[in-house]
């Protein structure tokens, strides 16, 4: 009697616990009134927790793209100063490469006057280099394969250089050396060669002096 009174209060309570569950909205139901309220209330987010999350990742986000901006900024001015600097000096070696080149070329210009004169010595001291005129100016001309000495101004040679020489008397002191004042001394001159040039629209110029004896006697 008791066994059949116990399975009369659990069909009982079974019953009374189905009827509750049944007059219950389903979890399928509950999720999806809620969903739809979610979405409505973070228009058009999924649900406050993807709202949540999309701003999270959006921000960090916006500051990771912030800061490399900064960053790439801060590289292209060091690399533009880098540059800057690195153009500066290719450029000033470029001038003085340039410039020296021309100065190399001046001094074998001035080079080759000397030779020029020396071969007029060797020559006839008397008849090429005794009569020229102490303080005046001279410039090596070759005609018709004939070296010579002139005072007529050829302008510019060589395309770049303008080149001159300038003779001038050698004086001797009592004791026989070279003074700028004393004895004249006719077996023995002074001859300046200066080769001039622009360069970077500056004038720039090498000069050379050279003493000229009549070792030969001739």
């Amino acid at each position: 009697m008791q066994s059949i009174c116990n399975k009369m209060k659990i069909r009982t309570a079974s019953g009374a616990a189905s009827k509750f569950f049944r007059s219950q909205p389903s979890f399928a139901t509950s999720f999806a009134r809620g969903y739809e309220r979610s979405r409505k209330a973070t228009k058009g987010f999924s649900s406050p927790l993807i709202l949540v999350a999309s701003r999270e990742v959006f921000g960090r986000r916006r500051i990771k793209n912030g800061f490399g901006l900064v960053e790439l900024l801060v590289v292209i001015f060091i690399i533009s100063l880098s540059l800057i600097y690195i153009f500066g000096i290719v450029s000033q070696l470029t001038r003085a490469s340039g410039n020296s080149y021309l100065a190399y070329q001046a001094n074998l210009i001035n080079e080759s006057n000397f030779e020029t004169i020396r071969a007029l010595r060797d020559s006839s001291w008397t008849d090429n280099i005794a009569p020229l005129i102490n303080g005046s100016t001279y410039y090596t001309r070759n005609q018709d394969g004939i070296v010579s000495l002139a005072q007529t101004d050829p302008g510019i040679i060589y395309q770049n250089f303008q080149s001159s020489i300038i003779v001038g008397a050698v004086y001797r002191d009592g004791n026989g050396n070279i003074a700028s004042s004393g004895t004249l001394d006719t077996d023995i001159k002074k001859f300046t060669s200066t080769t001039s040039w622009t360069f970077r629209e500056q004038n720039k110029s090498a000069q050379a002096v050279y003493y000229l004896g009549n070792i030969i006697g001739n």
